[in-house]
């Protein structure tokens, strides 16, 4: 999401295309990522996530949106819910899983702890190889 000095979006993307706001108006174009694009380079680049959360099975409208613009919360996402989409066989609508923060201290962060969320399975579940089925489980 590229933003102005005054905080208007001038771009927003997705890592593939993106709308921009240009002197003829809002232009749909390619979106190269933030280290290539002009307004990556000038650090009016940063990332944007949302994730959209079914909170129990009993409510529809029982959801949960986590929004976040921390790289390591964005990263660490996306590649765990990469791996559970793989190991659950397609199945990860159906896994009990939960966010949890978590801290870490780097050199680049001055030895300051840094908080991002995580994803993991449930507490007091087990996965197996077994586990989740390849159908959905009952209650479901």
């Amino acid at each position: 999401m590229g933003m102005s000095a005054n905080t208007i979006q001038m771009c927003v993307g997705n890592g593939e295309t993106c709308k921009r706001l240009t002197q003829s108006g809002v232009q749909s174009l390619p979106c190269p990522g933030p280290t290539l694009c002009e307004f990556g380079k000038g650090g009016l680049c940063k990332p944007y996530g949302r994730l959209n959360v079914k909170v129990g099975k009993d409510d529809d409208l029982g959801t949960f949106i986590f929004r976040t613009t921390g790289y390591n919360s964005i990263r660490t996402l996306a590649a765990r819910l990469s791996y559970y989409q793989a190991v659950s066989g397609g199945l990860l609508t159906y896994m009990p899983l939960e966010l949890k923060l978590r801290g870490k201290s780097t050199t680049q962060s001055h030895r300051t702890p840094i908080y991002y969320v995580d994803l993991v399975i449930r507490r007091g579940y087990h996965f197996t190889r077994r586990w989740p089925r390849q159908e959905k489980p009952s209650g479901w």
